[in-house]
């Protein structure tokens, strides 16, 4: 329940970031990668652990905590950068093998 009322606040802080309607209007919260990467880091410790491109195009992130908190975000070609989702228990699993 905590994580779920810091996500609601980050939420609310990222959409101070765009545009008011476009951020109201959509389900997650979106703003710049830069602002979206800054907050991660300032408020959660979180860092870019893994990264991959969709079949889309768009740029999906895992930022982890050492604490083991961690958010994905999507980030389209030409838009912005979207908080999809968070959680907790971070643990990476084996490295895949080299191709």
């Amino acid at each position: 329940m905590p994580r779920t009322i810091v996500k609601l606040t980050f939420a609310l802080g990222l959409s101070l970031l765009v545009d008011p309607p476009t951020a109201f209007a959509q389900d997650i919260a979106c703003g710049p990668h830069d602002a979206v990467a800054l907050l991660l880091k300032q408020n959660y410790s979180e860092l870019v652990q893994s990264v991959g491109l969709t079949s889309g195009g768009s740029l999906l992130e895992i930022y982890v905590s050492p604490a083991g908190t961690w958010t994905a975000v999507l980030t389209t070609p030409n838009g912005p950068s979207c908080l999809v989702e968070a959680g907790t228990n971070w643990r990476n699993g084996p490295k895949p093998p080299e191709v």
